[in-house]
């Protein structure tokens, strides 16, 4: 159910969405939460929507039980004030959201922002239907008190490609900088490199593969010959242990870590989220 919804930088004052009509090109997606710092997610959802010249949307799902996380340790009701607070702290991260795109970069692109009365997950999956991108920030990714985070369930979920982009980004980024993508031979691995190669092909910097077995090895091959310009290490790592303390090692220094979605299921899930919190790297599961 939609609680809100509002248009900026239109031409006309009004929005597709508005309309009830589909946008000319679907939209980066920019999820908010209550409580978190939003800006970087913004920010980079932003950069995303002026490189794809297609529309931005920031939107916020009103949930209690995701807002303050202990409720769902109660047994009784929850009282309409608490569901009225949530609806409300919603509306002011996407006013935050609204500030941070007009300071970045006011009146470039069109952007909607919209306000959602339903649990979360679901709300998400089905928005990311018509979604280029689906952006989260990091604390999305990080739950103390529920079993699984909102990017967890999300990555493997998702529609379209799911980022992660740390709230607390390292304070330089040398351009030089590699693209790192994380492979496991229990899923199909193509949209991920397809993607990372694709990127280290625009930046002009070399990819780091991270693979668990010797399955991966002919299909890296295939790449570096579609991709003779992008220079390729590979590291074959089999357990968990060594596999996430390569990937922090090597995302500490990369710019982007790019997984498949199927790698955010259990341990592998778990490892990949270790990976963004540590490294403080910006993070895509590919479809």
């Amino acid at each position: 159910m939609i609680a809100d919804g509002r248009a900026y930088g239109m031409q006309d004052g009004q929005s597709h969405f508005e309309l009830g009509l589909a946008p000319r090109a679907r939209p980066v997606a920019v999820a908010v939460l209550a409580g978190s710092d939003n800006r970087e997610a913004v920010r980079s959802g932003l950069r995303e929507a002026i490189r794809r010249r297609c529309g931005l949307v920031v939107v916020h799902a009103a949930s209690a039980f995701e807002t303050w996380p202990a409720l769902g340790l109660m047994n009784e009701p929850l009282p309409e004030q608490v569901h009225r607070d949530a609806i409300e702290l919603g509306r002011r991260a996407l006013d935050d959201a609204v500030l941070a795109v007009e300071l970045e970069s006011p009146s470039v692109v069109e952007f909607w922002t919209r306000l959602y009365d339903g649990p979360v997950v679901p709300t998400l999956r089905s928005i990311s239907r018509d979604a280029q991108l689906l952006v989260l920030a990091e604390r999305a990714g990080r739950s103390h008190l529920w079993p699984r985070s909102v990017a967890h369930d999300l990555g493997r979920h998702s529609d379209c490609p799911v980022a992660v982009v740390p709230t607390a980004p390292r304070p330089w980024q040398d351009p030089r900088a590699p693209i790192v993508v994380g492979i496991d031979r229990i899923y199909d691995p193509t949209s991920a490199l397809t993607s990372a190669f694709d990127v280290a092909q625009r930046k002009a910097v070399g990819v780091v593969a991270l693979h668990r077995g010797d399955a991966e090895r002919a299909l890296l091959r295939e790449f570096q010959q579609r991709f003779p310009t992008v220079p390729t290490v590979w590291s074959c790592l089999r357990s968990h242990r060594r596999y996430q303390a390569a990937a922090i090692e090597e995302c500490s220094r990369a710019q982007l870590f790019v997984v498949p979605a199927g790698c955010m299921r259990g341990m592998a899930g778990r490892v990949v989220m270790n990976v963004v919190h540590q490294a403080r790297v910006p993070m895509v599961s590919v479809t």
